[in-house]
């Protein structure tokens, strides 16, 4: 059984980086669609999901499960070459966005509750800093997670199962603005 997840729209719109199971292990393929050409950027180096180009479409971000250690940040060229850790956390990392300013990038990784998480930020040029969290007490954060283009902001869900909720969260302050207010988000 093969299954597509986490599709990515290239900066230029010339092509598309997805997430395929096949045999219960997830590479990441990126379609050109010039050519229709698919083609893998990641080949059994761990379960490799929610990818994210950079704004210059040169690097992919997305999230690695190598054996049972917790998810990790990766980047990898967008011709597949050079996968390689960014960073490794004590919990799961589920969600990944490259900044508009091409070298931070958010993520969310899983809190002490699981299957809720926090907003973080890591500066690619300042790897040594480590990732500064962004998001505090908001309950039951979801995976997904989104830049504004002005990258102030980052757009979230949360809430409960059935009841999510969209917000807008401020890398600044880590403040969130709720911008849906009913159904499931």
């Amino acid at each position: 059984v093969r299954r597509v997840l986490f599709r990515s729209m290239a900066p230029d719109a010339k092509s598309i980086v997805f997430a395929l199971n096949q045999y219960d292990i997830f590479n990441l393929n990126i379609y050109r669609l010039r050519d229709a050409d698919i083609s893998k950027l990641t080949d059994q180096i761990g379960n490799s999901l929610s990818p994210d180009f950079s704004p210059d479409g040169k690097h992919i971000v997305f999230v690695n499960r190598v054996g049972n250690s917790p998810s990790a940040l990766w980047l990898v060229n967008s011709d597949g070459k050079a996968p390689h850790q960014v960073y490794a956390g004590p919990k799961d990392i589920v969600g990944a966005s490259f900044g508009p300013d091409g070298h931070t990038i958010a993520f969310t990784m899983e809190g002490s509750v699981a299957f809720a998480y926090e907003v973080y930020t890591i500066d690619l040029l300042n790897l040594g800093a480590g990732p500064r969290q962004v998001s505090r007490g908001l309950a039951d954060i979801g995976g997904s997670l989104d830049w504004s283009p002005d990258g102030k902001s980052l757009v979230i869900f949360a809430g409960p199962v059935q009841a999510r909720e969209v917000y807008r969260l401020d890398v600044a302050t880590g403040a969130t603005t709720q911008l849906t207010f009913s159904g499931n988000n």
